[in-house]
């Protein structure tokens, strides 16, 4: 178990010490990506376990689960309390980030009593819902994040808003010319 820790822990520390030069969205995305790749091969892993029970199936399917894990906090760690700041707007961060801790709170609850209920009775095919999930992300990720990368919090919100003008970098306040943001 200690191990464990280390390691995702590691992959947190990559994954924030990437954000910057890597960005939000492609961290996301690659995270992502990397966490249906490892669900696919635990699935396989897993049918095929379920056939003839070999014991390098089950160690491969073992460390499958910790590379998912690895590849979860790579982007879900460092940004999952980042991005948001970022992309909403100030009137209603707090109630957001709240509203976002209460759901994920909640279907951690959920999928502590599901998760066994479903891996009882598919057994194995349950991980295919657990790669739809992924799938679905991928899709919202791809869709609707935005890349902050580079931007203040004043242009990322020049993003959602494009009627609202965003001061220029490097004026000061008393000269302060007011200017549309322009990727």
């Amino acid at each position: 178990m200690e191990h464990a820790l280390s390691s995702t822990s590691l992959y947190a520390m990559m994954g924030g010490l990437c954000v910057d030069k890597v960005g939000r969205r492609p961290l996301f995305l690659i995270s992502t990506t990397g966490i249906l790749i490892t669900y696919i091969v635990i699935t396989i892993l897993a049918a095929e376990f379920a056939r003839n029970q070999a014991p390098p199936l089950g160690i491969a399917f073992v460390v499958m689960l910790f590379l998912s894990y690895g590849m979860h906090n790579i982007a879900f760690v460092p940004l999952a309390e980042l991005y948001p700041v970022e992309v909403l707007p100030f009137s209603i961060r707090s109630k957001a980030i709240s509203f976002g801790s209460m759901v994920m709170t909640a279907s951690m609850a959920l999928s502590a009593f599901l998760n066994p209920i479903g891996l009882n009775s598919l057994q194995w095919r349950f991980y295919f819902v657990f790669i739809a999930i992924q799938v679905m992300y991928l899709f919202l990720i791809w869709w609707f994040f935005i890349e902050t990368k580079g931007r203040t919090i004043e242009q990322v919100s020049v993003l959602f808003d494009e009627n609202r003008e965003v001061a220029s970098p490097g004026l000061d306040t008393e000269s302060e010319e007011k200017v549309p943001y322009l990727s």
